[in-house]
């Protein structure tokens, strides 16, 4: 009765938060394709995809995760191609089996001829990349995991309930924990729950909605399928791990796998954030992303411009401005010390640059 009487309720205005968000949606369709790839023969998949930057670059291959959808990424894609960083975001096929996942995401890279690339998931997608490492370590150059795990033994269950369950049950049942209420976050008090948290987990649910049956069943699948990685495949090194500190659905105990398996990964703890951070901070993503590239392709930094303070801003602050000196400004009276020394012709530099040049030459002798 309560679903039949929601129907005739008034909509309610969008935020500007989400209003911001969808705009940033049709921004991105504007300016990046979807593209289709079919992966296989005796088993045909059909893998969609964005891409967008620099094709001469090795990409980052961006993995979304449980009922997700590329376009969930469409903030970082309307900022870090700019700054000459590759984005590949894809949404798998229906895939209800690890191995089979594995083997298809493998004939997708072949497709799109990439022998390696960096790889970037989010929850289920950062799984599903530790698990794509732990068979084919050579061709991922990094990783980069967003409020992720390595280990799904907690999510564990009967798949086979939801097999033909309609699309709204599934729905309901991955978007467990996101609920989003003034302060109240699943049910529990946060303190400095922004207005833009809301409208990440809106705008999710709302592209979650895109997705078929089939889609949706197949994420409860390889999500809740027992799996485990091997983190002797992963380089450390070349490992950036990205945690809210907020709230999460994922209980604690998940949320310390990874920096329990991964002690030498770089570790970023984001103080906000929510669920997805590359919805509702993603500024901050946009630069840790940056930062991990950065550390691996030093080419980047000359597309990386620093912003100028303007003018206005800076006095605001109280920063200290140069300007030239006018023609028509009255110099300083000299100090007593300045006077005495340039009768004596001491122009209280030149014992710096003695000794400087003394110790220089008692280095070359």
């Amino acid at each position: 009765m309560a679903a039949i009487l929601n129907l005739f309720k008034k909509k309610q205005p969008d935020s500007p938060e989400l209003t911001e968000l969808n705009d940033q949606l049709r921004t991105f369709r504007g300016n990046c394709a979807l593209q289709r790839v079919t992966v296989g023969l005796r088993n045909p998949r059909t893998w969609k995809f964005y891409d967008q930057g620099d094709d001469t670059k090795a990409p980052i291959i961006i993995l979304p995760p449980s009922g997700g959808t590329p376009e969930c990424f469409c903030k970082l894609f309307n900022d870090l191609p700019e700054k000459g960083i590759r984005l590949i975001a894809v949404q798998s096929p229906p895939i209800n089996d690890h191995d089979e996942w594995l083997e298809s995401f493998s004939g997708f890279l072949d497709h799109i001829k990439l022998k390696k690339a960096h790889i970037l998931g989010c929850g289920l997608g950062g799984f599903l990349g530790l698990l794509y490492t732990r068979v084919n370590p050579k061709r991922v150059l990094s990783i980069i995991l967003i409020n992720s795990y390595a280990t799904n033994i907690n999510l564990i269950t009967s798949v086979g309930k939801f097999e033909f369950s309609p699309a709204y049950v599934i729905k309901d049942y991955l978007t467990r924990g996101f609920e989003v209420e003034g302060n109240t976050v699943n049910g529990k008090q946060i303190k400095n729950v922004k207005p833009n948290h809301k409208a990440a987990v809106d705008f999710f649910k709302a592209q979650m909605g895109t997705l078929s049956q089939e889609e949706l069943y197949s994420s409860v699948c390889l999500q809740s399928t027992e799996a485990f990685i091997d983190k002797r495949k992963v380089d450390q090194t070349k490992l950036t791990i990205i945690e809210c500190d907020d709230f999460s659905s994922f209980d604690e105990s998940m949320r310390a796998t990874l920096p329990t398996f991964f002690k030498n990964g770089r570790y970023v703890g984001l103080k906000e954030g929510g669920d997805f951070p590359f919805l509702s901070c993603a500024e901050d993503i946009s630069l840790h992303i940056t930062v991990h590239m950065r550390r691996l392709d030093p080419t980047l930094l000359e597309a990386i411009k620093l912003e100028t303070v303007p003018e206005e801003v800076g006095m605001e602050r109280g920063m200290v401005q140069s300007k030239p000196a006018d023609e028509h400004d009255e110099e300083p009276e000299p100090s007593p010390q300045q006077t005495q020394n340039a009768e004596t012709g001491d122009t209280g530099e030149s014992s710096y640059e003695y000794y400087t040049a003394t110790a220089t030459e008692d280095n070359d002798e």
